[in-house]
């Protein structure tokens, strides 16, 4: 998986856990030897285009080094916020990951407050932040698919203290899954 948690943006500076949510999913999956995480505070893997270092490490340098690209992945993790630095035909190429590729997205926290000019972006995420208005609390969870294999070892219902988000358009309880 294609863990991305940006930095660039200078929207994270409340949000200290990025580095750590990064390790605790690296971890996870080397533990459980369920998946490799690669780790970027970049978004440029984000791509099906060719991926090529610089100077010396650049296509036809002495030392080219080509890197990997959407194609090797088969989830992408984002952390990010705000108007994330991807090109128009990167935002295109994630999409297609997802819906023409069937590859998954997982939309950590603040992503939900990424790309408020991409209309695409909100619909696969399910909307787009709002508030918090609630702050940090003992929040209801109730699993609707419980055949779901990425939800089935959860109880169909259980109590998470967190900091609750509240959604905006496109956000329609029917469409997200």
């Amino acid at each position: 998986i294609l863990v991305i948690g940006d930095l660039r943006t200078g929207n994270q500076i409340a949000h200290d856990a990025v580095s750590h949510a990064m390790a605790t999913i690296e971890q996870l999956g080397r533990r459980n030897g369920d998946y490799v995480a690669f780790l970027r505070t970049d978004t440029d893997l984000v791509t099906k285009g060719e991926v090529w270092g610089k100077g010396d490490y650049a296509k036809g340098g002495p030392r080219q080094a080509q890197g990997r690209n959407l194609n090797y992945f088969d989830a992408i993790v984002l952390y990010t916020t705000g108007e994330t630095e991807m090109t128009a035909q990167q935002k295109q190429d994630l999409l297609a990951f997802v819906r023409d590729d069937g590859k998954g997205l997982v939309a950590i926290h603040t992503a939900t407050a990424s790309f408020s000019r991409w209309l695409e972006f909100g619909e696969m995420v399910g909307g787009y932040f709002d508030n918090h208005p609630w702050n940090t609390f003992d929040a209801p969870v109730r699993v609707e698919r419980p055949d779901s294999p990425i939800v089935k070892h959860l109880p169909k219902e259980f109590l998470i203290r967190d900091e609750m988000y509240q959604y905006r358009a496109p956000y329609a309880r029917d469409k997200v899954d």
